[in-house]
């Protein structure tokens, strides 16, 4: 919104289909975890089950909401989690504890900023050396783009097949959601380096200079200025 490229409205209805597909496709997963992984629901009386489960979400929003007015970094995830966890731990003991879910859950909060960081670094890296430091950076930005474009379709369709697939229970094999993904990502050339590169028509002289069609356009409008 800020470069002016989405209204508020269509950014509001982007992010409302977005949000919306992310709830349907991968957010029965993470309630999945939350409801039935951290603790054993079997341990509790349904009643005491629904107190607790209230109980979290209300300590859950409330820190959520304190960490947001004092600008806090914060985590919804993190505060759902340990809010069950410290219910099941406070009303049943440390037997109603999944403890080796707790130990993964506890664990990626650890190894995802470091693989995160190292795959930035690489990327960054990549982009440094092909397309900053080539002879001419516009011509290897619209060579290398389309690659990097795909890569990250591969990725994001192989997140939905994984996590959105089976809440449609269609558990495909490793090697057909790479292939899916592949396909999506850099099928019919999408994704491969476009070698193609033409320079934008050039017009007459101005003030002795020669002057882009492209560098003519208004930035915001893309009007010949």
């Amino acid at each position: 919104m800020g470069s002016g490229a989405l209204t508020y409205r269509r950014a509001v209805i982007i992010g409302a289909i977005l949000e919306f597909s992310g709830a349907v496709l991968v957010g029965a997963h993470v309630s999945e975890t939350v409801r039935s992984k951290i603790i054993t629901p079997t341990d509790f009386q349904p009643e005491i089950l629904m107190l607790g489960m209230m109980a979290a979400l209300l300590s859950a929003g409330t820190w959520l909401q304190l960490a947001s007015r004092f600008g806090r970094p914060v985590s919804t995830t993190h505060s759902i989690v340990g809010a069950v966890f410290g219910f099941g731990l406070l009303v049943a003991g440390p037997a109603s504890v999944n403890w080796g879910v707790i130990a993964k859950i506890v664990s990626s909060w650890f190894t995802s900023p470091l693989l995160a960081g190292v795959f930035a670094f690489l990327i960054f890296r990549s982009v440094q050396v092909l397309v900053l430091n080539a002879l001419d950076p516009a011509k290897a930005a619209v060579r290398w783009s389309p690659l990097y474009a795909g890569l990250v379709l591969f990725v994001l369709t192989l997140v939905t097949i994984f996590k959105g697939l089976k809440n449609l229970h269609l558990n495909l094999p490793f090697r057909a959601a790479v292939g899916i993904a592949a396909r999506c990502g850099f099928g019919g050339g999408g994704g491969l380096p476009a070698h193609g590169w033409e320079d934008p028509p050039e017009t007459p002289r101005l003030g002795g200079r020669v002057h882009h069609a492209a560098r003519l356009r208004h930035p915001r409008t893309g009007r010949p200025g």
